[in-house]
């Protein structure tokens, strides 16, 4: 097999999205967040607005390949964090319970069944009801971080997985290498206690194991490091090991913004005997699964030669990084980066919380 290749955008990006199966896909969302557990017509009629809108951006995205699309899309869909759904259950002794879904828990049918099978499936269902949360904090907390929070539902939305073009530059045509093991000029520092640091901490052990999950092996772009995971590690993780207390949300924060630029990678193989190619992104399949299949169609995997791809702008890598956090960051940690995954009396930030804890252990005398 050549060790080198230049392939055109078309061969890269030769599966477009279609108008009719993306809006179809927007369908199918809308009706999974519990449109048939409303009786009220108000709510009916709001969330069919923003399913109208929804349906309007996306079709543009689908025919103009625009970002700035996804970034309307992406402000209409915020609003339905202020979507709330309250289930009533009862226990084996018959004591009521009550607990409440947010758009940021997924489809709230199958959250529903999750709930009732837990505790051996003993919970039994009283009922459960869609409303709109007046809470004029959480409208708040949602306009400021409309684009964010939009841009963290998009890819439930819309197939992310044939988006790459809209958000990055290259030249028409683009020189690809064979993946092989290249001398880093970078090696991680990393010392036996950054490494018990990370082990003994739930947080940096479970952002670890997705980035190995997600990318292992994944050449780095700039061609400092050994592999992406190595990048990532060395300037997301570890230049926090050594502070006397950890920033989770630059963690996560760093950790994503240096996951995004996985798109620069843009690993392809060739299909076959179709003369086509697949192309690898973030949102899609791990990078091992992709290396598999590779193998499968006794193929090589390729790699850009380095420079020659481009976020189209700092606009475009941030709603690529909002779209992100659901892949990278572990679900309990969504709440560090300002996502209102659950309900609350009163939204506070980081510093908020750091304040109140520590108000909270002078009072007790836990110094």
């Amino acid at each position: 097999m050549d060790e080198q290749i230049t392939l055109t955008q078309n061969l890269i990006f030769n599966t477009a999205l279609k108008v009719s199966k993306s809006r179809s896909l927007v369908k199918r969302r809308m009706q999974s967040l519990g449109l048939k557990f409303t009786d009220s017509q108000d709510v009916r009629d709001r969330l069919v607005d923003i399913e109208k809108g929804a349906l309007k951006y996306v079709g543009h995205f689908c025919h103009d390949n625009d970002a700035e699309s996804l970034s309307t899309m992406a402000v209409i869909l915020s609003e339905l964090f202020l979507l709330q759904g309250e289930l009533s259950t009862s226990d084996e002794y018959g004591d009521l319970e009550t607990s409440h879904w947010s758009v940021a828990q997924g489809p709230c049918n199958e959250w529903v069944q999750s709930l009732l099978a837990s505790e051996n499936g003993r919970r039994k269902f009283i009922s459960f009801r869609i409303t709109f949360d007046k809470s004029d904090e959480r409208r708040r907390i949602i306009e400021e971080n409309a684009k964010m929070l939009g841009g963290y539902l998009l890819p439930y939305f819309v197939n992310f997985t044939s988006a790459a073009s809209a958000f990055i530059t290259m030249p028409d045509r683009i020189t690809f290498k064979q993946v092989q093991r290249n001398k880093p000029i970078i090696h991680p520092e990393t010392t036996l206690s950054h490494i018990l640091t990370i082990e003994d901490s739930a947080f940096l052990s479970r952002i670890k194991f997705k980035l190995i999950s997600a990318i292992e092996h994944l050449p780095d772009p700039s061609g400092l490091y050994a592999n992406m995971f190595n990048h990532i590690m060395d300037r997301a993780l570890l230049t926090h090991l050594d502070q006397d207390q950890i920033d989770s949300p630059c963690v996560c924060k760093k950790v994503i913004s240096n996951y995004a630029d996985t798109m620069l990678t843009l690993p392809v193989f060739n299909l076959g005997i179709t003369g086509k190619y697949r192309h690898w992104t973030p949102w899609g399949i791990n990078f091992v699964e992709f290396s598999r299949q590779a193998a499968k169609e006794k193929s090589c995997v390729y790699v850009p030669e380095s420079g020659q791809i481009q976020w189209k702008s700092p606009e475009h890598k941030e709603l690529a990084e909002f779209s992100l956090i659901n892949q990278i960051i572990p679900q309990q940690y969504h709440w560090l980066l300002g996502v209102p995954t659950i309900w609350r009396s009163h939204y506070r930030n980081h510093s908020d919380r750091l304040n109140l804890f520590r108000e909270w252990r002078d009072t007790n005398g836990c110094g």
